[in-house]
């Protein structure tokens, strides 16, 4: 199984963003080739955008960030089928 782990970025409703476009041609080749996407980003990150997407909410398999989210967040991350970890 291919994964991609992104720890770099930042999520909003539009998906995960960053704003190096270098990275975000790179990012976005991984998560086309990647079975699995996997994004962990601290709570800083949450609810935010850049200026380019590398990947929709519907490719994102797991989110894992270290505090936890709103529950507007939460259901954001349902709908979309996004499972969400709270790393300790």
């Amino acid at each position: 199984m291919k994964r991609c782990s992104l720890i770099n970025g930042e999520i909003f409703r539009d998906g995960l963003s960053d704003f190096s476009l270098y990275e975000v041609e790179l990012k976005k080749v991984m998560v086309s080739v990647a079975n699995k996407v996997i994004a962990l980003l601290d709570h800083s990150k949450v609810n935010k955008s850049s200026i380019a997407t590398f990947a929709r909410p519907n490719e994102i398999d797991l989110f894992i960030t270290d505090e936890d989210v709103s529950n507007e967040i939460k259901d954001y991350f349902i709908t979309n089928n996004i499972q969400v970890e709270i790393a300790e």
